[in-house]
């Protein structure tokens, strides 16, 4: 028999905002930063610390299991050590978690408000790919998890202005209880040589779309590329530099503590 061994792997300095309780979460930045990660063992840390806690893992489009979170999170309960003994089971749809806890995995555009009743009762949102999710899966999904203390979670690499996630969160005045952070692959302290070469060789080879992958930019219209209408231009802009992010690291939940506790995340 196998002893199971829980470990601490740390937390990335620039996601401590997130783990004090907030209504909404956001991380958004370029190719390399761990926001998957980062939440993905989050959710693991808070179904093994939460009898019977219910998520559901979001993306605008998934066809496939295989296009979900699932196997990130999978990923976490092998490097956190916790497995079938503990209360985690995995499942060709599912994690089932502690006291019936449950981690499912979903795509909006399967759904509509009325399918979606049965999630009234869960716990928590993360929503993957964020910068995807469209004005009609926003509003649907923010009334549906309503649950006492519920959070929303939203990962993304910025893509437009527009986009419903970016200027939910990072256009005009930040939402009330909300905190939200930039990471991009500098913040990862678990960055390596292989993820280095792949940056330096889009540097080389992509530059007019560095910035977009690596460095968390919007998306800039290249030559060659299809001209579009002006007002579906408004998300092309200039680098800005990745330490300043204008509205981010910024929370307005009441009474916030400054202290962060270590909570594990993964290289």
């Amino acid at each position: 028999m196998v002893t199971i061994v829980k470990k601490n792997l740390g937390t990335s300095p620039v996601f401590e905002p997130l783990l004090q309780p907030a209504r909404y979460k956001g991380a958004w930045g370029g190719r390399g930063s761990g926001k998957s990660h980062f939440f993905a063992s989050l959710c693991v840390e808070e179904h093994n610390n939460q009898r019977g806690r219910l998520t559901v893992c979001i993306r605008e489009v998934q066809k496939s299991l295989k296009e979900s979170a699932k196997r990130t999170i999978e990923a976490q309960l092998r490097l956190h050590g916790v497995g079938e003994a503990d209360g985690f089971r995995s499942y060709a749809d599912r994690i089932a978690t502690p006291g019936d806890g449950l981690i499912i995995f979903m795509g909006m555009q399967d759904h509509t408000a009325e399918s979606l009743k049965s999630l009234e009762g869960y716990h928590c949102a993360w929503v993957e790919q964020a910068e995807m999710l469209s004005q009609a899966s926003f509003d649907i999904l923010r009334p549906t998890i309503r649950a006492k203390d519920s959070e929303l979670w939203f990962s993304w690499n910025p893509r437009r202005r527009v986009d419903p996630v970016d200027a939910f969160f990072r256009q005009g005045t930040m939402p009330t209880n909300a905190v939200c952070v930039m990471s991009n692959w500098r913040d990862n302290q678990w960055f390596n040589k292989t993820m280095e070469a792949e940056r330096l060789e889009c540097l080389r080879n992509q530059p007019e779309q560095y910035d977009h992958i690596w460095e968390g930019d919007y998306q800039k219209i290249v030559a060659g590329a299809i001209t579009l209408p002006r007002s579906r231009r408004l998300g092309a802009r200039a680098a800005f530099p990745s330490a300043t992010p204008s509205r981010c690291c910024r929370s307005r939940r009441s009474g916030m503590s400054a202290a962060l506790a270590p909570r594990p995340t993964i290289p």
